[in-house]
């Protein structure tokens, strides 16, 4: 028989928030409207961020990266679909240099341009853009960056493009399985991003209903196994992609599955299209 009054189950739970707080801190994504309503990334979490082609996961999940490396908390980034040169480029681009592709010349590059870019040789953040690697792989690396580099996150562009055997059902199954084990033995996060490349387009009546079927979400994921897995789903949007926004470059980031907290929540994120970049909305750049 194990009965316990309320009180005794609210002080174990403040002795648990108490123990996070102090001894596994949580990773700030920088972004205010993230952070208020998820209080940013915890170790031993599994995250998923999913998203159509060319909504802009990768460009967040860089914002992502640069803001908690800028804390000084090493980060490992799986670019299984570009080179480390892009990424960079595009972290470059991010952080205002907008003419990277054109700088054939040297007076091309401002002086405030080659600060920025002395700057980032101190970020620490690992960049694996080896393609069609195994889950074996990743989990090597991801064990390895963490011993060597400290490592606290890693984030994996994307989970569709994981060299797999199997059929596409079971490649998800595996990778949650895998990667929340590996997040919580090493107590760290763990990002997987997922790209669905044809999603229909969707209509002002049922747009809020597509954005949150689960179906969209890539070949094998279910509900069930985000309930099994995964502490955190997000689906990012863009409403101006389908005719549907205001022409403003708002973004939407829906919470589909919490298990920690809240869901069903749409936090919105300005997009800035010439640094392929998310900010908070009151911190528009001009």
């Amino acid at each position: 028989m194990n009965i316990k009054k309320t009180f005794q189950v609210v002080q174990e739970i403040k002795d648990t928030i108490l123990d996070r707080a102090l001894n596994s801190p949580a990773l700030s994504t920088h972004f205010k409207a993230i952070d208020d309503v998820l209080g940013g990334f915890h170790p031993g979490e599994l995250i998923l961020v999913s998203g159509r082609k060319g909504v802009g996961t990768t460009s967040l999940t860089l914002n992502m990266a640069s803001a908690i490396t800028n804390e000084e908390y090493p980060a490992l980034l799986f670019s299984l679909e570009h080179s480390a040169s892009d990424a960079v480029s595009k972290l470059l681009t991010q952080a205002g240099i907008t003419r990277i592709s054109g700088m054939n010349h040297l007076q091309d590059i401002l002086m405030k341009d080659l600060e920025k870019i002395s700057k980032m040789k101190d970020i620490p953040l690992y960049i694996d853009d080896t393609p069609n690697q195994s889950f074996d792989e990743i989990e090597n690396t991801i064990r390895n960056s963490a011993s060597i580099y400290g490592v606290k996150v890693a984030f994996i562009d994307y989970l569709q493009l994981i060299s797999h055997s199997g059929d596409s059902l079971s490649r998800p199954v595996l990778a949650f399985e895998r990667f929340k084990a590996l997040a919580q033995e090493l107590s760290i996060t763990i990002v997987c991003l997922s790209r669905k490349e044809k999603w229909p387009l969707v209509n002002k009546s049922n747009y809020r209903a597509d954005l949150t079927d689960i179906s969209k979400l890539g070949s094998g994921i279910t509900y069930e196994l985000l309930d099994k897995y995964v502490d955190l789903a997000l689906v990012l949007s863009r409403p101006d992609m389908y005719g549907l926004g205001k022409g403003d470059d708002k973004a939407e980031l829906y919470i589909i599955h919490n298990k920690h907290g809240q869901r069903s929540i749409m936090m919105e994120l300005q997009y800035i299209p010439d640094r392929y970049s998310f900010t908070d909305i009151e911190e528009k750049t001009e």
